[in-house]
């Protein structure tokens, strides 16, 4: 038995004698079917938002020499110098566990990047709470490495 089921640019095809694996195949392409027709244009809509919050934070830390990204997958580099963009590699690192402290798990990323990749379902509601403990994080790292 074969199913051959087309959705925009995706085409799902499964090959099966067992009929769990059709039922496989169905739940697969309902998956689909939710990622093209909703949670694509959430994340570029809420991606571009997070985006944009992450720009206004960065303009109150010093330490952030860059964002960047696409839809839900973003950078946050952080510097010791925006002119030289030396990485602040053991910054980065204090920044990850005073996050974690606050229950917000992030994931370093070359030398001195925090990456931000929540699933695609995330709402704006949800990006504000996690860059509210993001910026309280960086705050906190700040003032103990002034000290």
């Amino acid at each position: 038995m074969a199913a051959v089921q087309k959705f925009g640019t995706w085409t799902a095809i499964a090959f099966s004698i067992f009929p769990q694996v059709s039922r496989l195949h169905q739940r697969g392409t309902v998956t689909l079917k939710l990622i093209e027709e909703q949670y694509m244009k959430n994340a570029a809509e809420v991606g571009r938002y997070t985006l944009d919050a992450l720009q206004e934070i960065m303009m109150r830390h010093p330490m952030i020499g860059q964002v960047r990204g696409i839809g839900l997958m973003i950078g946050v580099e952080f510097v010791k110098d925006r002119l030289t963009k030396e990485p602040a590699v053991h910054f980065r690192d204090d920044i990850v566990d005073h996050a974690f402290e606050r229950g917000l798990l992030t994931l370093g990323c070359g030398k001195s990047t925090i990456r931000i990749s929540p699933p695609l379902s995330t709402s704006r509601s949800e990006i504000d709470e996690g860059l509210q403990i993001l910026e309280e994080a960086i705050a906190v790292t700040e003032k103990l490495a002034i000290h």
